[in-house]
């Protein structure tokens, strides 16, 4: 009897979903350039608030000067392309249960011409600069980004979860996993060599991207391929 008490134990921890919490990510209240350099640049993830002073005008800013612009709406399971495309003001309107909504087109460059930037910072270093719209329960591809990225959020809430240092396999054990929640005006930037993912929690989120090309890109000897489910990996890549 004992045995098989301690039987039971085993498995309701191994099973027990606290287990599996991913840690959070750490946070600065504003933008300091130099804190940002030493601490988090090419070594670790951040979150960082206070944005909107800099940034208070770009949704309104790109939808005037974007407004246009012709993109392709995405569709599930897949991501795959509408065959014709519709105006940036359209994609914010409701298109079907299997709608993603617009992942990674490229934001005209009239929309950025009265940016205001932190000091030391300029637009050039994040160009191209993209913008994604998603629908509610909406999650992104699996992706690997071999630069720096700088992702801001303009409207909506989003859950993100990443593995950092990813060298072209995963190591679920030693590499370290995150798990967070990234709200209207806050930036999230992500080291290079990170796997991340992220899901839309709200209606509607729309959020801006930008590659650091002064961060290097990091090599890979294996392309990583990964099977999930519900944001849950199922599969590694075999040696």
């Amino acid at each position: 009897m004992f045995f098989w008490r301690v039987c039971i134990c085993i498995v309701v921890v191994l099973l027990c979903p606290c287990t599996l919490e991913g840690k959070k990510i750490k946070r600065m209240e504003k933008f300091e350039f130099q804190k940002f350099k030493k601490y988090y640049d090419k070594k670790a993830p951040v979150i960082i608030g206070a944005m909107k002073k800099y940034i208070a005008n770009a949704s309104s800013e790109i939808f005037r000067a974007c407004g246009g612009q012709q993109v392709n709406i995405r569709r599930m399971p897949s991501l795959q392309k509408d065959k014709e495309t519709i105006s940036l003001n359209d994609a914010i309107h409701p298109c079907g249960l299997d709608c993603y909504g617009i992942h990674k087109e490229k934001v005209c460059k009239d929309a950025f011409l009265n940016l205001k930037l932190p000091e030391a910072v300029s637009i050039d270093q994040f160009s191209p600069i993209t913008i994604n719209v998603a629908w509610e329960g909406m999650e992104s591809p699996l992706w690997r980004n071999d630069e720096g990225v700088f992702y801001y959020l303009l409207a909506g809430v989003e859950e993100w979860r990443f593995l950092l240092h990813d060298a072209g396999e995963l190591d679920l054990f030693s590499q370290d996993y995150y798990a967070d929640k990234l709200t209207p005006h806050e930036l999230l930037y992500l080291p290079p060599a990170t796997l991340s993912q992220h899901k839309t929690l709200s209606r509607l989120s729309i959020a801006l991207e930008g590659t650091d090309q002064t961060s290097g890109k990091v090599e890979t000897k294996n392309k990583v391929e990964v099977e999930m489910v519900n944001g849950d990996i199922l599969a590694t890549p075999k040696k």
